[in-house]
């Protein structure tokens, strides 16, 4: 009798995920933006454009002052590829992420209705699992994304109608290919924990 019980609880259980599935997962991972958000005191608009744009306009306040006829300035230039480079991959990270976030939110609902069995129950709750890890990436990436882009902006601001020396740029590059591997692993590396795989 207590057997039969927990079944039609647990049955309820799943079929009421089933069928908020696409509100629930809207629900999580945007708690989960909005908590990064608030976290870093900022607004970051999570679109690869925006963030190439970004980039662009590091690259182009880096290099306005650069001469044809001055070996610095060659160098500044290739730094300054490099930076667009690093935002690339920054902007790739974050669509390859935000396509993983509608993955979750509209396909893995099917995979919930192997909760009937108690062979298949673990997929079911491996779903579970999978939207609170990709929450937590998309935490995490729009927290360094939101810490990246106001360094961005700084840098912009001190590069604006002055000459960049090829000491600031290489300072940029390297925190810019150190914000490309933040972006690129630690998310990752929290979604796993969390869902643990």
């Amino acid at each position: 009798s207590a057997w039969f019980l927990r079944q039609i609880i647990q049955a309820g259980f799943f079929v009421g995920m089933i069928r908020g599935w696409t509100l629930l997962t809207d629900w999580v991972i945007g708690g989960f933006m909005n908590a990064a958000n608030g976290a870093g005191g900022f607004q970051v608009q999570l679109t690869p454009s925006a963030i190439l744009g970004t980039g662009a306009n590091l690259t182009n306040e880096l290099i306005a002052t650069a001469s044809l006829w001055d070996a610095n300035s060659w160098v500044v230039v290739l730094l300054g590829l490099m930076i667009v480079g690093c935002f690339v991959a920054i902007a790739i990270a974050t669509a390859m992420t935000m396509a993983e976030m509608y993955l979750v939110t509209a396909g893995s609902v099917a995979l919930l209705g192997f909760a009937g069995s108690g062979w298949t129950m673990p997929q079911a709750l491996a779903q579970i699992r999978y939207v609170l890890g990709t929450a937590t990436k998309l935490f995490l990436l729009v927290f360094l994304l939101g810490v990246f882009n106001m360094l961005a902006v700084g840098w912009v601001e001190t590069f604006d109608g002055g000459g960049a020396t090829i000491r600031d740029a290489i300072v940029v590059a390297a925190l810019a290919a150190f914000g490309a591997v933040m972006v690129w692993h630690l998310p990752s590396l929290a979604q796993s924990m969390v869902s643990g795989q």
